[in-house]
């Protein structure tokens, strides 16, 4: 038997409640960060079901939640590395690990110091115990100064938040790297003529995405904390966004209320039509639906895009 099909009033009271409880035990912040409230009066009365079961999909990941995904990704990587002595603690291992590789942020194509790679670097650095000579940009990796700290290297760990498409990474780590206005070899063969073996470490990637990077980087040892799968999205056929009353109307919906707030019709779905509702406390990616964070106005977004 179907569950009951709850009232409005009463999934308002569960949806709102449980953003509060997640304020009150610090999983989201205090203050106007996120706006749940603000968000849900942007809908239409007839929406308001539509929209309660949106907004309760929607997940958000604190700095500490997110380093402790990252530290996950990053502890993963004994399945590809083999230590000295097998009998010794993790934090030992890890040491080790530490010690033979360097670690580099993936960024975008136009660099920026309010990158996710930069902000996370420093976390690492305190969380992670990884000395700060350790930790290196892509340049570096082509620089004559750092080739003495390359050559008694054993690996290069790239680390990143989030991977939707899997183009970044791919188009890094496959394509000509430009320095200074000169094209140097791609990544792959630079890393190849220091015969550093590569890692990939995440918190999140979409199964879309980490399927791109392994057909098309199949070198690289992806390790990331969690894969999120196609019905994740609340725009999928059998996404579990929604109950079953709504599954069918739940992604016209959003489409609707997208173009109201004034989407481009070519973003609504979000950056390669992944359709998540995702967010990190330095971030809410592309990826993510625009409904959640468009911002013109007239619209209030849940969470404003930094």
């Amino acid at each position: 038997m179907p569950p009951a099909v709850l009232k409005i009033k009463t999934l308002e009271e569960i949806v709102l409640g449980k953003c509060k409880s997640f304020v009150t035990m610090g999983v989201w912040p205090a203050g106007e960060k996120l706006k749940p409230h603000k968000w849900l009066d942007n809908f239409l009365d007839s929406e308001r079901e539509h929209a309660l079961y949106l907004l309760n999909s929607f997940t958000y990941y604190n700095m500490e939640m997110s380093m402790a995904l990252l530290k996950g990704s990053f502890l993963s990587l004994s399945k590809y590395i083999q230590t000295g002595d097998m009998q010794r603690t993790d934090n030992l291992k890890w040491a080790e690990i530490v010690n033979e590789s360097v670690f580099v942020p993936v960024v975008g194509e136009s660099p920026s110091i309010t990158d996710s790679g930069v902000i996370l670097a420093g976390n690492l650095r305190r969380d992670l115990l990884i000395p700060e000579e350790k930790i290196l940009t892509v340049e570096k990796l082509y620089e004559k100064a750092y080739k003495n700290t390359l050559t008694n290297t054993k690996r290069v760990i790239f680390f990143d938040d989030f991977v939707g498409s899997g183009q970044q990474f791919k188009k890094m780590w496959n394509d000509d790297f430009e320095k200074d206005t000169e094209l140097l070899p791609c990544v792959r063969e630079q890393c190849s003529k220091l015969n550093l073996v590569a890692h990939y470490c995440g918190m999140i990637g979409t199964s879309y995405g980490m399927d791109n990077i392994r057909n098309s980087s199949p070198d690289v040892h992806l390790s990331f904390a969690h894969t999120l799968e196609p019905n994740a999205s609340p725009l999928h056929s059998n996404s579990m966004t929604w109950p079953e009353h709504l599954r069918a109307s739940g992604p016209e919906f959003i489409l609707m209320a997208s173009r109201r707030a004034g989407v481009p019709e070519k973003e609504l779905k979000g950056f390669y039509n992944l359709g998540l509702a995702l967010a990190f406390s330095f971030t809410i990616p592309d990826a993510t639906l625009p409904i959640f964070r468009w911002d013109n106005g007239n619209w209030s977004p849940l969470m404003k895009k930094s």
